[in-house]
């Protein structure tokens, strides 16, 4: 089947820039969804919320803004050349192309690349398109949105498509499981290990008398560090690392797989979410963008842990020897946790009621 034009993708952005109701922005989705072949669905919504590269991976385009809007100035003296128009996989393909570019001479290979994308489209095609690469699309469409849209595609529940779109970590390997098996494949997500989840996030709470107002309960209370959020794979011995934005940053983190291994070599697989804080020698915690330098570090790792050493702290458990405990009680989880991790890596936790 030949491939749908960008153009298409452009039409569906303009329409969804003129309506204002949610569902009215829902449907548009979907119907967009409807016209893509199978392959084409997850580029063409990553492109639609103004992605150019996949999730979870490191590799940027690198284009400053300054560089896209003299493309933008550029792009009213050239003339559509070419019989052919794009199709929403090649702007995709070319995209992927130009963020593997790296070292001397990439930038004016990438801007290359990109005038002869846009000697290929309409004035209205440049315009999406360099939204796009500044990932600012302007019509309201978010995450959301499309998890909406896919509810409404697969006649899914709206929570059902939340907690696959978690278990899965990437909106593009939700929609190819949208659009291929439909509500039958969203139910059937389950959490893999080495396939990074989304993280729960914290919400901030100004008034612990008002929170713990919301509960009979006792309530745990556990520190928030300095630090960089991780979400920590274990398999047969191996220790695989990812970011909070689910991008693996093993290689980068030798001593904090390290601290893994020393307490997890009787595991046979399992999920923990923790966090990191860089130390001095003392212990005491460094500044925040010490850390960062360490996520970054692709080259000089070792020599990098040495100067500025990792601490580990976790506090939950999502998965162990086969089993799922996203669904489990927390207290439960926090014991299952206490019983494989040593002291020193747990963070530390208080369960009470008195706001004082």
């Amino acid at each position: 089947m030949a491939g749908t034009p960008y153009a298409e993708l452009v039409r569906t952005c303009e329409t969804l820039a003129r309506l204002s109701g949610r569902k009215d922005k829902v449907a548009q989705i979907v119907r967009l969804l409807k016209k893509l072949n199978s392959d084409e669905a997850a580029p063409a919504t990553l492109l639609l919320i103004g992605r150019v590269t996949p999730e979870g991976e490191r590799e940027k385009l690198e284009i400053g803004a300054a560089a896209v809007f003299n493309l933008l100035r550029e792009s009213d003296q050239m003339t559509l050349l070419g019989s052919e128009p794009l199709t929403i996989t090649e702007v995709w393909d070319k995209l992927q192309e130009l963020s593997k570019l790296k070292g001397p001479g990439s930038r004016e290979k990438k801007l290359s690349i990109l005038r002869s994308m846009i000697c290929r489209m309409s004035s209205l095609e440049r315009s999406w398109f360099l939204k796009q690469l500044i990932g600012e699309m302007q019509h309201g469409v978010n995450e959301g949105l499309v998890l909406e849209a896919v509810a409404e595609l697969t006649g899914s529940t709206l929570e059902e498509v939340q907690r696959a779109f978690m278990l899965l970590g990437r909106l593009s390997s939700l929609i190819d499981l949208a659009v291929t098996r439909g509500r039958d494949g969203i139910r059937s997500v389950k959490l893999k290990v080495f396939r990074p989840l989304r993280p729960m996030l914290a919400e901030v709470c100004y008034d612990v008398r008002e929170l713990l107002s919301e509960s009979d309960e006792p309530l745990a209370f556990e520190y928030k560090f300095d630090g960089a959020r991780v979400q920590i794979h274990v398999e047969d011995g191996a220790v695989r690392i990812f970011s909070r934005r689910l991008s693996e940053v093993t290689e980068s983190l030798p001593d904090v797989v390290d601290q893994v291994k020393r307490f997890s070599a009787k595991i046979r697989d399992a999920v923990f979410d923790g966090e990191v804080v860089a130390v001095d020698e003392s212990g005491k915690p460094m500044p925040f963008q010490e850390l960062l330098r360490r996520f970054r570090r692709i080259r000089g790792v070792m020599k990098e842990a040495e100067r500025i050493p990792l601490k580990l702290w976790l506090f939950d458990i999502l998965y162990l020897n086969g089993k799922e405990l996203l669904d489990s009680p927390y207290l439960e989880r926090r014991r299952i946790l206490e019983e494989i991790v040593p002291p020193e890596c747990l963070t530390p936790m208080l369960i009470t009621r008195d706001p004082e």
